[in-house]
């Protein structure tokens, strides 16, 4: 038994980054054709993805400086995480500085459009405009509050939507703890894989 759960655990965090090796087909035949019990395996599919999330985590925080897994990350990523990240950075700021003051946001904003069209604007329709500006930015920047990313990233590992990947380095970009994240992530794949590999005994009793 402990051999089976050493690989599920390596099983599952090879399924974290190599999308070929997905972890749930594993799951569900293993419980399907061995007496093995659904919460451990599960439990276990668990701490390999969390560890390889986890590294993935720290890597996207620049604590882990490996080029390998920065490139892995940036292939993978690159095109959903810039688009967040260029929506949260509207106003000149980036998603490891969310706290920039909103009169900075709205004015850096506006020297931006200033130029093209602000001047060609009456004034109290560029001060509506500045004023939308830096609410958008507000409410950008509260996508990388722990209060909105604690439960995006829950769902995120217990559903995968939206995809943990891209939860991950997100997360990776805010001020949550290592811990936090770790737990969170660990909890909800503990859910989703013990749910999965439970699948097989609804159907045989």
């Amino acid at each position: 038994m402990i051999a089976v759960l050493l690989a599920t655990v390596a099983v599952g965090a090879l399924s974290a980054v190599s999308p070929v090796t997905p972890i749930e087909p594993y799951l569900i035949a293993l419980t399907a054709t061995t007496s093995h019990q659904p919460v451990a395996l599960g439990v276990a599919a668990a701490l390999g993805q969390t560890a390889a999330k986890l590294a993935m985590f720290l890597a996207s925080r620049g604590v882990i400086r490996s080029p390998w897994l920065r490139r892995w990350l940036d292939k993978r990523t690159a095109p959903k995480a810039a688009a967040t990240a260029s929506a949260v950075a509207a106003d000149g700021t980036t998603a490891a500085d969310p706290t920039a003051a909103d009169g900075r946001s709205r004015a850096g904003w506006f020297r931006r459009i200033g130029p093209a069209i602000g001047d060609r604007l009456p004034q109290g329709l560029r001060s509506r405009l500045s004023g939308w500006a830096g609410w958008v930015a507000r409410e950008h920047r509260r996508l990388y509050e722990p209060a909105f990313v604690v439960p995006t990233l829950f769902a995120s590992s217990v559903i995968g939507v939206p995809p943990l990947l891209v939860t991950t380095v997100v997360a990776g970009g805010t001020r949550m703890p290592a811990s936090v994240f770790t737990v969170v992530c660990f909890v909800g794949r503990s859910i989703r894989f013990v749910a999965l590999a439970m699948v097989p005994s609804w159907f045989t009793g």
